[in-house]
C-alpha cells in the first residue's frame, strides 16, 4: 500500500526539452520565457513602471516574435488542403478603468481602478478578426466563439512572482507559440483562442474584471482556463464549472490531479485567497477550470518565489495539461458547458480520475447506506445471541467509536493548547507536517482506544460471560460492525448536506462491505479459520486507506503554509491539531478490532497460550465454553479470565508523543524554506484638513502643522504575538533594516524613536493594506523623521449638494495620491448611492472602505457619494 502511494506522491510528467516538435508544449521553452521575465524585470507591482510598461513591452515583443517566427505547414497528405489553415495572432493592449464590489473573507471590498493594463491575444482564422479598436457595439457578436486562457503577470510586493503567476504567463506564451506552429482544421477547430495576460490580479482581480466586463472580445468567450499559483509542485484542478470540463480533463491530462474536496473547501468562502476564475464566473457568467500549484506555499508572496523553486516537471504538468485540455475543448460542442458542475470526482494517485454525477452519487450513496444497514441487521440475526441483544451490542460499539473519536479529537485540541500556550511552543509543526502527526496523532489514538477499553469491560458485563476466545471473536465482530456503522452514518450525513467530499466515506463503506461479504462467503463455503478470515476485510480497505493518506498529505501540505498567513486571531495550533486528529482517527477506526486482538494475546500480566481446543474453536461453533489457559510455573495448566491490558499500546503512544514534544522544543519553525511573514510599515499622519461650505463655496483650513510618524510591525500568524515578543522582535529588526535606496545605513540612524512604549496597532493603522489589515495585528512606536514624506494624499471636494426632497447630501470627490500606486478612502455613514456600481447598498453597513489602484503615472480618481440625512460631519481617512 505504501509503495504505490509514495511512488506516485506529487508525480509530474517528465519535462519536454526545447528540441521537442514545435507544435507541442515543452517545459524547456516555457522556462526560457519565465527566466527572461524574472531576470529582466523582477517584481511587478500593479501601477509600477516594471508592471505597466516593462512587462507589457516584454509580452508584446515576445508575442510579436512568436507571430513573426511562425512555421505552420499544411499537411500535404490531406485530401483537401483547403480544409486546413494557418492561424493568425492579434495583439491588443487594454488600458481600463472601472469599479466593482466583492466579498472577501467576510468583508466587503470596493475596488476602483484607473488605467490598469492587460495584454490580450486572439489566435484563430485570419478572416475572423475584427479591429480591436472597433467602436461598433455589435462587432463582438460577429466574432467566432472563443476559449479564454487567463493568468496574471503582476506580483506581490517584493516578490519575483515566478510561481505566482509567472509560471502561468510562461505557459501561455508557450501555448501561443505551439498553436502558431499547428495547422488548424476548419471543421474541427470550432473556436478561436483568447489569451489574457492580466496585469492586475494581486489588487483583487481588477484586470480580469476589466477584460470580462469591458473588452470587445469578452462576449465571444464560452469557457475559461485560469492558471494561478500559491506554491509549487504539481498543479491541481480545484474548481470546475461543469461536468463537461471534468470529462475533458480526465480524457486529456497526464497524471491528473483533482479532488472534489478542494472545491468544497473553496465553496465555504473561508479560504484566505481567491482567483480570477471567480470574476469570470460572477461577472461574465463564464464557466471553466481553475488550476493552481499549491505545495510549498511557504514561498507564496515572498522573495523566495523565484526560478529555483519552480520545480522540474511542474510547468509540464501545469501548462502542458492546460494546453491539452485547451485543444480538446476547441474541438467539441459546448451544449453542456453552462450546466453547473454537479459531479463527484477525485484522482487515484495521479493514475486516473474517478467521476460520477450527483444523481448517480445520490442513488449510490443511499443504496450503500441501505445495503450496509441490512448487512448489519443480517449479522445481528445470525448471531448465537438474541437478535435484540446482538443488535444493541453493535449500536453500543458504534457509540463507543463515536465517543472515542470525539474524545480523541478533544484531547488533540487540548494538547495543542497546552503545547502552544502553556509550553510556548507555537506552530512548531510549521514547515514539517510530520511533526504535526507526532504531536497530535497520539492523543487522538489514545482517546479512541481508551474508550474501547471501557467498551470491552462493559461488554463483558453485558454478555455475562467470561472473556474466552469465542467472546474475543464476537467482540471483534461487534467493533467491526460498529466501524461499518460509523462510516455509514458519515456517508449519510455528507450526502444529506450535498457535499462532494462524501466520496471518501463512500470508498470506506464500499470496501468494508465487500470485505465483510467475502469473509461471510469464505466462512460458509471453505475451511478457512475464523482467525484468518478476520483479516479478509482489511484487503479491500487498502484502497480507501491509500486514498485517505493521499488526501491527508495533500491537505496538510496545503493547510500548514496557509497557517503562516492566517492572521493573529486564527488558532493555528488548534486547527492543525483538530484536522490531524480527525484524519488519523478516521484511518484508525478499521484497526480497532485488531487493537482488541493484540491486547487479548499480549496481556502484561499473563502469557497466553492457546490449547488444542482453542484452535479447534475456529471451525466449531458448538465449543462455547472454551477459555484461555496459562501454563503456571509448575507446568500445569489453569483456566483464567483474560486480562485486557492496553498499557503497552498506550506506552508506545506516549513514546511517540514525547519524541514529538522533544523535537518541537528544539525546533525553530521558521527558515529560508518556510519563512515567517511580517508586515513593516512606517506611516506619517498628515495635518487634518477641514472643509466647510457656505452658500455653495468651499473653504479649507489646516488644524495643525504637525505630522506624526509611527512604525507598525504586524505578524501574519499568531506566533509570538505577545507584547514582550513584539518588543524583542522590533529591536532585532532595527539591527538589520536599512533605509530604502541605500546599501548599509541602519534604520536606527535615521529613525529617532521618541516613545519606547510599544502599543497595539489600531485596526486601521495598516489601512493601505486593506483587507489584509483586518486579520493581522501588531504593535507600533511613535517616532519622528527628519523630513516628512514628499507627498500626502489629498481630497478635493468638487460638488457638495444638499437635496431637500429626500433629505440627502451628494458629494463629488477627487482624490490625488501623487507618487503612489494605490490609495484607500475610509469613511462612516449611511449611503444611499455611489458611483462604484448601481447595485443596492446595505444601509446597515456604516463603515466603507474604497481601494483604488492605478496604472503607471496615473494618480487621480473621482467618486460620487450620496449620504442619507445630509450627514453634516463626515470624516474621510485617506492612506496611500
Amino acid at each position: 500500500m505504501f509503495v504505490p502511494w509514495s511512488h506516485n506522491l506529487g508525480r509530474v510528467p517528465s519535462p519536454l526539452s526545447s528540441s521537442t516538435p514545435q507544435d507541442q508544449f515543452a517545459e524547456g521553452r516555457a522556462r526560457v520565457y519565465l527566466e527572461d521575465m524574472i531576470t529582466q524585470i523582477g517584481p511587478r507591482i500593479v501601477g509600477s513602471k516594471a508592471n505597466e510598461i516593462e512587462t507589457v513591452q516584454f509580452l508584446v515583443n515576445t508575442l510579436t516574435q512568436i507571430r513573426d517566427n511562425r512555421e505552420c505547414i499544411i499537411p500535404s497528405s490531406s485530401s483537401s488542403s483547403s480544409s486546413y489553415y494557418c492561424p493568425d495572432l492579434k495583439i491588443d493592449v487594454q488600458s481600463a478603468s472601472g469599479s466593482f464590489r466583492m466579498e472577501f473573507l467576510d468583508h466587503q471590498v470596493v475596488n476602483v481602478f484607473t488605467n490598469i493594463s492587460n495584454v490580450l491575444v486572439r489566435i484563430g482564422r485570419p478572416d475572423s478578426f475584427l479591429s480591436a479598436s472597433s467602436s461598433s457595439s455589435s462587432s463582438s457578436t460577429s466574432l467566432r466563439p472563443s476559449l479564454l486562457v487567463n493568468s496574471h503577470f503582476d506580483s506581490a510586493m517584493g516578490s519575483p512572482g515566478a510561481g505566482d503567476a509567472g509560471a502561468g504567463i510562461a505557459s501561455m506564451l508557450e501555448m501561443a507559440r505551439a498553436l502558431m506552429h499547428t495547422p488548424w482544421e476548419d471543421k474541427t477547430m470550432k473556436r478561436d483562442i483568447v489569451l489574457s495576460f492580466n496585469g492586475a490580479e494581486e489588487s483583487l482581480m481588477q484586470g480580469s474584471h476589466a477584460f470580462i466586463t469591458q473588452h470587445e472580445w469578452a462576449p465571444s468567450v464560452e469557457a475559461v482556463i485560469n492558471l494561478d499559483s500559491t506554491g509549487a509542485g504539481p498543479a491541481i484542478l480545484f474548481q470546475v464549472g461543469s461536468d463537461a470540463f471534468l470529462e475533458a480533463y480526465a480524457r486529456t491530462a497526464l497524471f491528473p490531479h483533482t479532488s472534489a474536496i478542494a472545491q468544497d473547501i473553496f465553496a465555504t468562502g473561508k479560504f484566505p485567497g481567491d482567483t480570477d476564475y471567480r470574476i469570470f464566473r460572477d461577472f461574465g457568467n463564464v464557466s471553466g477550470c481553475d488550476f493552481a500549484h499549491y505545495r510549498n506555499g511557504y514561498y507564496y508572496h515572498t522573495v523566495f518565489d523565484d526560478m529555483k523553486n519552480v520545480l522540474e516537471g511542474s510547468l509540464q504538468h501545469y501548462g502542458g495539461n492546460a494546453f491539452l485540455l485547451l485543444k480538446y475543448l476547441q474541438q467539441i460542442e459546448s451544449d453542456d458547458w453552462k450546466r453547473p458542475a454537479s459531479g463527484i470526482y477525485f484522482d487515484v494517485l495521479g493514475l486516473g480520475i474517478v467521476r460520477y454525477s450527483r444523481e448517480f452519487s445520490w442513488n449510490l450513496h443511499v443504496s450503500l447506506v441501505v445495503v450496509a444497514s441490512l448487512f448489519v441487521l443480517y449479522k445481528a440475526a445470525s448471531s448465537s445471541y438474541s437478535f435484540q441483544k446482538t443488535f444493541l451490542t453493535y449500536l453500543f460499539s458504534y457509540v463507543s467509536i463515536i465517543v472515542g473519536f470525539v474524545f480523541g479529537v478533544m484531547l488533540s485540541c487540548v494538547a495543542s493548547v497546552v503545547i502552544s500556550s502553556a509550553l510556548g511552543l507555537r506552530m512548531r509543526w510549521f514547515g514539517q507536517p510530520l511533526l504535526a502527526i507526532l504531536l497530535y496523532a497520539p492523543p487522538s489514538l489514545f482517546g479512541l482506544s481508551f474508550i474501547q477499553t471501557f467498551y470491552a469491560r462493559w461488554r463483558k458485563k453485558w454478555t455475562g460471560s467470561i472473556i474466552s476466545l469465542r467472546d474475543y471473536y464476537e467482540l471483534q465482530e461487534e467493533v467491526t460492525q460498529g466501524g461499518l456503522l460509523f462510516f455509514v452514518v458519515l456517508l449519510a450525513l455528507f450526502n444529506f448536506l450535498d457535499l462532494a467530499s462524501a466520496y471518501i466515506f463512500m470508498t470506506w463503506v464500499t470496501s468494508l462491505l465487500v470485505g465483510l461479504v467475502i469473509k461471510e462467503i469464505l466462512l460458509k463455503f471453505t475451511f478457512i479459520s475464523n482467525s484468518l478470515a478476520s483479516f479478509v476485510p482489511l484487503v479491500p480497505c487498502l484502497f480507501p486507506v491509500m486514498l485517505s493518506l493521499d488526501q491527508l498529505h495533500n491537505l496538510l501540505v496545503m493547510i500548514i503554509p496557509i497557517m503562516g498567513r492566517a492572521g493573529i486571531h486564527a488558532h493555528t495550533d488548534t486547527v492543525i491539531g483538530a484536522f490531524t486528529a480527525l484524519c488519523i482517527a478516521m484511518l484508525a477506526v478499521t484497526a480497532l478490532p485488531f487493537l482488541h486482538r493484540a491486547h487479548y494475546f499480549s496481556s502484561a500480566q499473563h502469557q497466553l497460550i492457546l490449547t488444542k481446543d482453542d484452535d479447534e474453536y475456529d471451525n466449531n461453533d458448538d465449543n462455547k465454553n472454551n477459555k484461555i489457559n496459562e501454563r503456571g510455573v509448575d507446568g500445569k495448566e489453569k483456566v483464567i479470565e483474560a486480562t485486557f491490558d492496553y498499557s503497552f499500546f498506550f506506552k508506545v503512544l506516549n513514546v511517540i508523543f514525547v519524541f514529538g514534544l522533544i523535537w518541537a522544543s528544539v525546533r525553530f519553525p521558521y527558515g529560508v524554506l518556510h519563512p515567517k511573514r511580517l508586515f513593516l510599515q512606517y506611516t506619517a499622519q498628515a495635518p487634518i484638513v477641514q472643509y466647510t461650505t457656505d452658500g455653495g463655496s468651499t473653504q479649507q483650513y489646516t488644524s495643525t502643522n504637525n505630522y506624526v510618524v509611527s512604525e507598525h510591525t504586524a505578524a501574519a500568524d499568531n506566533n509570538n504575538n505577545d507584547k514582550n515578543s513584539n518588543n524583542n522582535l522590533m529591536d532585532d529588526i532595527h539591527h538589520f533594516l536599512v533605509v530604502a535606496g541605500t546599501d548599509s545605513i541602519p534604520i536606527t540612524k535615521i529613525l529617532n524613536i521618541t516613545d519606547k512604549a510599544y502599543v497595539p496597532s489600531s485596526p486601521y493603522d495598516l489601512q493601505s493594506m486593506e483587507p489584509i489589515s483586518k486579520f493581522i495585528g501588531g504593535v507600533k512606536v511613535m517616532a519622528r523623521l527628519p523630513t516628512g514624506p514628499a507627498h500626502f494624499p489629498t481630497l478635493e471636494v468638487l460638488h457638495d449638494i444638499h437635496k431637500e426632497d429626500n433629505n440627502s447630501r451628494h458629494l463629488k470627490l477627487k482624490i490625488h495620491h501623487k507618487g503612489c500606486h494605490a490609495s484607500t478612502l475610509v469613511f462612516n455613514g449611511t449611503l444611499l448611492s455611489w458611483s462604484v456600481d448601481d447595485q443596492p447598498i446595505d444601509e446597515a453597513r456604516q463603515r466603507h472602505v474604497i481601494r483604488h489602484w492605478s496604472g503607471h503615472s496615473y494618480d487621480t480618481y473621482e467618486i460620487e457619494l450620496t449620504f442619507k440625512d445630509k450627514s453634516p460631519n463626515i470624516l474621510f481617512e485617506m492612506t496611500s
